[in-house]
This record gives structure tokens, C-alpha cells and sequence, in this order.
């Protein structure tokens, strides 16, 4: 987000065309992280684009849904997620 927002920026101030990636883009990039997930969960099959199986999504853990290094500060937020880390480990 930070990337988007100097792009946005440093276009505005030198009146240059915003180079930033399109939904369609980010629907592909969305697409392939699913591919690789299911590849790896079925033994690293080989698998086909586009998805036949369209029901499929990918949500992240919810300890990530907000960026919570900006509202904790770092100490803390590295805290989190080394504890998070241990639970996964444990699990």
C-alpha cells in the first residue's frame, strides 16, 4: 500500500502516467498463489489455468486481515507475531 501511495505521489508531483498494476493483474496474481496451494495440499500435482474449480478462495489468517505494525508500534507487533509463530509451531 505504501509502494501505491509513493507511486501515486510521485506522479502527481511530476506529472508522469501512474505505473501500477491492474485488477486484472492482481485476479491472476490471486489465481496462481491457489494454483501453487493446491499443487502443494495434493502432493504437488501439476496444475491447470485457469482453475476449473472456481469455488476455491484464499483468505489470509486473521491475526493478518489489519496491518497492526502502525497501530502497536514495531516492539509490539513483533511480539504478536513471534507469539502467533510459537502457536502455529505448538499446533
Amino acid at each position: 500500500m505504501v509502494g501505491i501511495v509513493q507511486a501515486l505521489v510521485e506522479a502527481l508531483e511530476e506529472g508522469t502516467e501512474l505505473q501500477i498494476t491492474t485488477a486484472d493483474d492482481l485476479r491472476h496474481a490471486l489465481e496462481i498463489a491457489i494454483a501453487l496451494r493446491q499443487s502443494a495440499r495434493q502432493g504437488h500435482i501439476p496444475i491447470k489455468l485457469p482453475l476449473e474449480d472456481r469455488s476455491l478462495v484464499m483468505y489470509p489468517k486473521k491475526m493478518r486481515w489489519h496491518y497492526k505494525k502502525g497501530i502497536l508500534g514495531r516492539e509490539s507487533y513483533m511480539e504478536e507475531m513471534n507469539r502467533q509463530h510459537r502457536d502455529i509451531q505448538a499446533k
